[in-house]
């Protein structure tokens, strides 16, 4: 999904995961002290992101954002991005489900998986 634009004030941010005590947090409005902790790979990486998977795979750790409030399908969803490999039974649903809220779709091709999982994943 890609967020519309008025959600990401609903949103804060966090340099990794908000549970450890040192992590750094922020609102998009107000992100100084996150960015602050980018090491200059990650900064490279942000600023030449271009969309592709795997494109964060520069940084050391995952940032963490969270929506405060519901996402509403039909009114908080600027678009839908989705893989164009996916079997046509899936293809359909997913067309089915962005008909039914109104909701644009974009198919891509995406070739590479990310991979990268956080310290404190637990699946």
């Amino acid at each position: 999904f890609v967020l519309k634009d008025a959600v990401r004030w609903r949103c804060t941010i966090a340099n990794k995961d908000s549970s450890y005590a040192d992590a750094k947090l922020g609102t998009l409005r107000q992100c100084s002290s996150m960015l602050m902790e980018l090491s200059g790979g990650e900064w490279n990486a942000a600023l030449d992101h271009c969309g592709l998977p795997g494109s964060g795979e520069a940084f050391s750790m995952y940032k963490e954002v969270q929506i405060h409030g519901p996402v509403r399908f039909a009114h908080d969803i600027e678009r839908i991005v989705a893989h164009a490999g996916m079997t046509e039974d899936v293809r359909e649903k997913v067309k089915r489900f962005a008909q039914r809220y109104g909701i644009k779709l974009e198919w891509r091709r995406m070739e590479k998986r990310f991979t990268k999982r956080p310290e404190a994943y637990v699946p």
